[in-house]
């Protein structure tokens, strides 16, 4: 953590999707990763089964491609902003987990 691949990751995902031509990107996220992803730019678009762990659900997020910036650092500053939203977010997706385990 801390070395920034995360970040150079998400940015090479969102070029690769661009240069498909896709319209978003659909993410089903680890809940500890959702701040990181709302950061990136992402969205909370509800939940979606782990296919693994049957009744476990994970949080889906969505980035669009159509009106994202196209360099996503551009969206860095907004993990402060949105703060109180993703803890919200994740708060309620938590005794969802705990069913599931």
């Amino acid at each position: 953590m801390g070395a920034d691949t995360g970040r150079r990751l998400f940015r090479w995902t969102v070029r690769t999707a661009r240069d498909m031509r896709a319209r978003e990107m659909i993410v089903e996220a680890d809940p500890g990763a959702v701040p990181f992803y709302i950061a990136m730019g992402c969205r909370a678009a509800g939940r979606a089964p782990f296919e693994t762990i049957p009744g476990l659900m994970l949080p889906r997020l969505m980035y669009d491609l159509r009106y994202a910036p196209q360099n996503p650092y551009e969206f860095c500053g907004a993990a402060t902003s949105e703060r109180r939203k993703v803890d919200r977010y994740v708060k309620q997706l938590r005794p969802v987990a705990a069913e599931g385990g």
